[in-house]
């Protein structure tokens, strides 16, 4: 279970090749390592990052499309408007998972899409990234 960097953290240890074994996972808000293109990005990280921006996000997509699999299902949700991570890209970080998911005969994900957050502070709100009450507090 993560939450933004930790919902980046869960799908890394899903592609772990130390033989980690995971029965499900569960994250929102995920961000990969790299973006596929520089939308967002200030000129001084494009300067300082840009030739590797997608060559990360590429080495990210290979590791966790050979993930270890989830007998018990992976499954994400996410903000339309999330500011942070595109819906975009975190809905091709779920198909890469499903695809292996697929190909082990497992569940594919689920990718739920997340209708409202936890902050109300405007910045906060703003940003579309506080998922942890909207994610466990639901009836």
């Amino acid at each position: 279970l993560g939450f933004s960097g930790g919902a980046y953290a869960v799908t890394e240890l899903l592609a772990s090749e130390e033989g980690l074994q995971v029965h499900a996972a569960a994250f929102g808000g995920v961000h990969g390592h790299g973006q596929p293109d520089s939308e967002g990005l200030s000129q001084g990280r494009m300067h300082k990052w840009g030739s590797q921006i997608e060559g990360k996000w590429s080495a990210y997509l290979d590791r966790i499309s050979n993930h270890g699999g989830a007998p018990g299902g992976v499954f994400a949700m996410h903000h339309r408007h999330d500011l942070w991570c595109p819906w975009r890209y975190a809905e091709r970080i779920v198909e890469v998972l499903s695809e292996r998911q697929r190909r082990l005969s497992f569940p594919q994900c689920r990718l739920e899409e997340v209708a409202e957050l936890d902050n109300e502070r405007k910045s906060a709100r703003n940003a579309s990234h506080c998922y942890l009450g909207t994610a466990l507090l639901r009836e």
